[in-house]
């Protein structure tokens, strides 16, 4: 495992794509391991990188959540230099949330249109930026300069008069911001047998 990744794919939502999944039940090492070649594979910046801390952001319903952030880079490699570090920008890798879908909901969740919608609300502004795809999930943009408001600023004039700014953006979209597939679905729905 030497050298780079392959790259990846184009999916259908024009992010790169890998038809890799990730089992979020594996072993640690196994699961980490897997996690940094999939990294390296869709994102061109992650090629150098060596080693990740990967920590399970918790709270979530159906999906497996990963904060992946790089720990270990390859000697030589701009991220080497220790100038570099910490500066975010001056082409530092980013962390990045790793979405591992759960095992089943694509049973009643359609996991190709909502990763279009995903990419057309991002088009407007919205949410965390899909980076890339891969068979049972999406790789997103770290929001760690962002911080959730609490119970107390919710309803001081400057918390409800900015939730309801983005309320009001979020609902003055159209309708059709969500694009159709353009592949064939990947199951057919089901009916229940009728009797005669």
């Amino acid at each position: 495992t030497g050298g780079p990744e392959l790259g990846p794919a184009m999916g259908e939502d024009d992010v790169p794509h890998a038809d890799i999944e990730l089992d979020a039940g594996a072993e640690p090492g196994e699961f980490n391991s897997r996690l940094l070649s999939l990294l390296r594979r869709v994102l061109p910046e992650w090629v150098d990188v060596r080693d990740i801390a990967a920590e399970p952001i918790t709270g979530g319903i159906t999906n497996e959540l990963t904060l992946a952030t790089p720990t270990l880079h390859a000697p030589g490699s701009r991220e080497d230099d220790e100038t570099r570090r910490g500066r975010g920008e001056g082409g530092r890798v980013e962390p990045v949330v790793v979405r591992v879908f759960g095992n089943g909901t694509d049973a009643f969740l359609d996991r190709a249109a909502e990763n279009r919608a995903v990419r057309a609300l991002n088009a407007h502004g919205f949410g965390a930026t899909c980076l890339a795809t891969f068979a049972n999930g999406r790789v997103e943009e770290a929001l760690t300069r962002l911080r959730p408001m609490t119970p107390a600023e919710m309803p001081s004039p400057g918390g409800a008069a900015a939730i309801a700014g983005a309320m009001a953006r979020l609902h003055s979209l159209p309708l059709d911001i969500v694009p159709a597939s353009t592949s064939a679905p990947t199951s057919a729905p089901t009916s229940a047998p009728t009797s005669a």
